[in-house]
């Protein structure tokens, strides 16, 4: 199908598309030019069905620098489209957001953080209905081998959870779970769910210890814990949570339901839906 200036969508890349309740539609996809050159991008069908250029190969980032790859793209009600990007000469993706043409960066490597760490990697980042706030996943120079969780709002960076810290059931932080992309290495792509429109995240976590837990992040920055290897259930004690890190995801809806994988003693990996208990 034709893009945009000349250009022909084509196969390569496609990435898994967004839809909002607007019917607006963002898709990163491959391009090719008359010359058959190829190149990789974010678009956005608008609510007119007009195709709209987010982000493009060589296109201009707001520090000077120019886009060299983008990768996986995030939308919201209010049609902001939230993209990671690489510039020439590094392989690492920053986060950036993008509204009505202009684009504004979330987070960058060697960016300082709160306390005087600087961002070494971004592992993935959401948009939500509920308002402009941006969660992101990343790692840090103080703890470059864990990812941490910020939320980005009002021009500036706030640590939620990081490395190391207290959990609501006692346990500590060691990294927001990951798994490594060929495009864009860790990420947390998986076990970070897309907000509910209440504004909340499910989000797995590697627990000091070895335990791997799944919490609740309400937009208000609350954590509760949803579900803990070691708890028992009718049917035995939950012996893994997403037992194979780059296949399983995370699910959440507006209900609070939560939808994972497990494995209970010694049986099979299942999917199972978790039901808030009322009080």
């Amino acid at each position: 199908m034709p893009a945009l200036d000349g250009l022909t969508f084509t196969t390569g890349n496609l990435s898994s598309p967004s839809l909002n309740n607007r019917s607006e539609v963002e898709v990163g996809m491959s391009v090719k030019d008359a010359a058959g050159k190829t190149q990789t991008g974010v678009f956005l069908r608008d609510t007119q069905g007009k195709l709209l250029q987010v982000a493009l190969t060589g296109q201009e980032l707001p520090d000077g620098s120019k886009v060299n790859k983008v990768g996986v793209a995030t939308l919201n009600d209010a049609g902001v489209v939230g993209f990671l990007a690489s510039r020439p000469g590094s392989t690492e993706f920053g986060a950036y957001l993008w509204e009505q043409g202009s684009i504004t960066p979330v987070a960058v490597n060697d960016a300082p953080l709160p306390g005087g760490a600087k961002i070494t990697h971004v592992s993935i980042f959401r948009v939500n209905n509920r308002n402009r706030e941006v969660l992101v996943a990343l790692h840090q120079s103080d703890s470059p081998a864990a990812a941490g969780l910020y939320r980005y709002g009002s021009g500036q960076l706030t640590p939620i959870l990081l490395p190391g810290q207290d959990l609501p059931d006692g346990g500590k932080l060691k990294t927001v779970r990951e798994y490594t992309s060929p495009d864009i290495g860790p990420t947390a792509q998986r076990h970070i769910s897309r907000a509910n429109e209440l504004g909340q995240y499910a989000f797995i976590a590697q627990l000091e210890g070895g335990d791997v837990g799944a919490y609740l992040l309400d937009a208000d920055g609350k954590l509760s814990l949803i579900l803990k290897t070691g708890m028992t259930t009718d049917l035995g004690p939950v012996t893994h949570i997403n037992p194979v890190a780059d296949r399983a995801g995370v699910g959440l809806n507006s209900q609070g339901q939560v939808v994972l994988s497990v494995r209970i003693a010694k049986g099979p990996e299942t999917l199972a839906l978790l039901t808030p208990t009322t009080p």
